[in-house]
């Protein structure tokens, strides 16, 4: 009998990573997506399209730094098992800095930076291969 999506987010949880930045949200902007929109030709991570104050969590176990970017807005790296998550365009950050737990709630979607509606921009990257690095992110 295949898991329900409750079900599918539990374990992952219990392995150590979730399923999803936005629980109950999919990617609405997929990442490598051409188009004039994005200064390198595609986009570069995915997008999770919901409303202002939706809860971000922990995709993962790791620590957490925060950050602010013209492009980006108000945004999170979320560092792990060698990889930076970047959590983009927040309305609030509820972490700053620190230790956080796979599923822990540590942010609200918003639309700071340039962003053209509320949204979450997630991107995952090598660790320490921050913005503006010629990496291209690893899915």
């Amino acid at each position: 009998m295949p898991k329900t999506g409750g079900q599918a987010q539990a374990q992952a949880q219990a392995q150590g990573h979730v399923a999803s930045p936005v629980p109950g949200h999919g990617v609405t902007t997929a990442y490598h997506k051409k188009g004039p929109h994005w200064s390198l030709g595609y986009h570069t991570g995915a997008d999770y399209a919901a409303e202002r104050g939706t809860t971000c969590v922990a995709v993962a176990s790791g620590s957490v730094r925060s950050g602010e970017d013209r492009s980006f807005g108000h945004y999170l790296v979320l560092t792990s098992g060698g990889s930076d998550y970047y959590y983009c365009h927040l309305s609030k950050r509820l972490v700053t800095r620190g230790s956080v737990r796979a599923g822990q709630k540590i942010a609200q979607v918003g639309e700071s930076g340039n962003a053209t509606g509320p949204h979450l921009h997630f991107e995952k990257r090598p660790a320490g291969k921050g913005f503006g690095s010629d990496v291209t992110p690893k899915w």
